[in-house]
């Protein structure tokens, strides 16, 4: 399989487990009480959409070692168990924009945009992008947005050119967030972008 191939694949492959988690996040409350014991479930035979939903549920269970609690978040399950930092954007006066999440890093690296919907995967020279589900967005957005109001920004304006934003990031082993000061330049009144740029070799520059 070629840089390409192999890229294309890990974006693919990344983008279908977050609309799968964000599939699984939207089931109510009662379709996840008939389907998450495997060994008491209903005759589902003449309900499509319940089995599918009940395989959906045995395969991340499986895949990601959930246990049968973290049905009830598999959001936030997702965002400690994978997700390797948080990364946000955010205005002047502190109001949060979006984020960007790193979903992996080192060969290849792939980040998903809570702002554009977008994934991006970077390996050597190699770039391939590809969208999620609006809906799959929104979820992961609105989780960001969530984490996101319990941190206290502190911006430096006006006075400099140089204007102090933090980034934060999700720690895998508890999903705590952590501050870690990053800069950004602006010359006028504009949103800014709270970065850790990546090495330019594992940007694909």
């Amino acid at each position: 399989m070629s840089v390409s191939e192999d890229l294309l694949f890990q974006v693919n492959g990344k983008c279908d487990v977050l609309n799968d988690f964000a599939r699984l996040a939207a089931v109510n409350g009662d379709d996840l009480a008939a389907i998450r014991d495997p060994d008491d479930r209903p005759d589902m035979s003449d309900n499509p959409d319940l089995a599918e939903l009940a395989n959906l549920v045995d395969t991340i269970v499986n895949d990601y070692g959930m246990g049968t609690d973290d049905l009830d978040d598999p959001v936030g399950f997702y965002m400690t168990d994978s997700v390797l930092s948080v990364e946000y954007t955010m205005a002047y006066d502190g109001t949060y924009l979006g984020a960007q999440l790193t979903l992996a890093y080192g060969g290849p690296n792939v980040y998903l945009d809570t702002r554009t919907g977008v994934v991006d995967g970077y390996w050597g020279g190699e770039h391939c992008s590809r969208s999620v589900d609006p809906a799959t967005c929104q979820v992961f957005d609105d989780r960001c947005a969530e984490y996101f109001e319990g941190i206290t920004p502190r911006v430096d304006w006006p006075g400099s050119a140089q204007v102090s934003t933090p980034a934060v990031i999700m720690s895998q082993a508890n999903a705590q967030p952590t501050m870690q000061a990053a800069t950004s330049v602006a010359a006028a009144p504009a949103p800014a972008v709270a970065q850790n740029v990546a090495p330019s070799v594992a940007r694909g520059m």
